[in-house]
């Protein structure tokens, strides 16, 4: 009889346990993933005063996952509204169901903050094609501005169907020095690149997804030197933008989201064009009346990284008039993060970020449920 209780006994402390464990599993499983429900986001008004200074700046900063799939820091990131989004990179894709799933979750985390993520991808066509299943022909090869249409039309759908809401496209520049890096991959247009590029920007612009055109000030299809690897310096004392600023104000009254890469002109200013006021804010804002969001390309390329200390960069960045900012490295990330928690903040700044953080917000509203 003792021993007949004891087995009872036994069998029910051990059911509990197997209930306990599975119950564990299942809330693991819904911290880290979610409930399979609906992505919706809260409503937000774009101007409130909830936000603390750490959010409004996460939200100025766009990263690269680690892996294929999100972590628990990356989930904290998006779950505190401390981060603007992700753009994926080789080694966040594997295959259709998997890239669906990772950006499904990167949406469904950002639902506990009520901000929409910025989920983007570099999918310009030749070189640059990181979905290797989609189309990937090159910029090079579109000839007229039907062709251009056509197939940006298609490269949308296919994107905004594994759930991009941001695009790395359309390069505005005319392939002219052979012995560029854009030119070399063929990420230049042939001819014609202002109406061919307008006509990609509208495709992608019909089905919701932001482009990004860059990179600004154009020129990298001018010179040899490629900033992912050094700083390019052009002796020039005059910036190398679009030839004809008509069709610049068409450009920018398209274009929501600009790319501002890495060039020294050191006759016009001692920073960067990527942190210096003189272009982003008396070119860019006054001098062309640009009232988008400006993004600065990648900080982790050796144009900054070999050059300048991260950190302080990307504050130079912020207070000259940048919106948004691309960080690939996360170790690079980590310690711009820290050295915004230890700096002392100034009221100058405050006022950048929030400027900033509204235009983000008021951009993210066209992605609402």
């Amino acid at each position: 009889m003792i021993r007949n209780n004891f087995f009872y006994f036994f069998f029910f402390i051990l059911l509990i346990f197997v209930i306990f464990i599975l119950d564990i599993k299942s809330y693991y499983s819904r911290l880290i993933l979610g409930d399979k429900q609906k992505v919706q986001y809260l409503e937000v008004s774009v101007k409130t005063p909830e936000y603390n200074f750490y959010q409004k700046l996460g939200q100025m900063f766009m990263i690269v996952p680690n892996g294929a799939e999100l972590s628990l820091e990356e989930i904290k990131l998006l779950r505190k509204g401390e981060i603007g989004g992700f753009f994926l990179l080789e080694k966040n894709i594997k295959n259709e169901e998997q890239v669906k799933q990772l950006v499904e979750d990167i949406h469904r985390q950002a639902t506990y903050s009520g901000i929409v993520p910025f989920v983007a991808v570099d999918q310009e066509g030749g070189q640059v094609c990181r979905i290797p299943w989609l189309d990937c022909a090159a910029q090079a090869a579109v000839k007229n501005e039907q062709q251009a249409f056509a197939l940006v039309s298609q490269r949308a759908k296919d994107l905004k169907k594994l759930g991009f809401n941001m695009v790395f496209a359309p390069v505005i520049e005319k392939g002219i020095n052979p012995d560029s890096f854009i030119v070399k991959q063929q990420r230049a247009f042939s001819d014609n690149e202002i109406n061919l590029a307008l006509s990609m920007i509208t495709a992608y612009n019909n089905v919701d997804l932001y482009p990004v055109v860059k990179h600004l000030p154009t020129g990298l299809a001018k010179i040899s030197t490629d900033p992912h690897l050094t700083l390019p310096k052009i002796d020039d004392n005059k910036l190398i933008f679009l030839e004809d600023l008509s069709d610049a104000e068409e450009i920018l009254a398209r274009a929501k989201i600009l790319m501002v890469t890495h060039l020294l002109y050191p006759q016009i200013d001692r920073n960067p064009t990527s942190a210096s006021s003189v272009f982003l804010q008396d070119y860019l804002r006054q001098r062309l009346n640009y009232q988008g969001l400006i993004m600065i390309d990648d900080l982790s390329m050796g144009a900054i990284r070999e050059n300048y200390d991260l950190a302080e960069f990307s504050k130079q960045s912020i207070l000259a008039g940048a919106d948004l900012l691309l960080v690939s490295d996360q170790n690079d990330f980590t310690k711009i993060n820290d050295y915004f928690l230890q700096a002392t903040i100034s009221a100058k700044l405050q006022e950048r970020v929030t400027e900033s953080f509204d235009k983000i917000m008021e951009a993210k509203k066209r992605f609402r449920n």
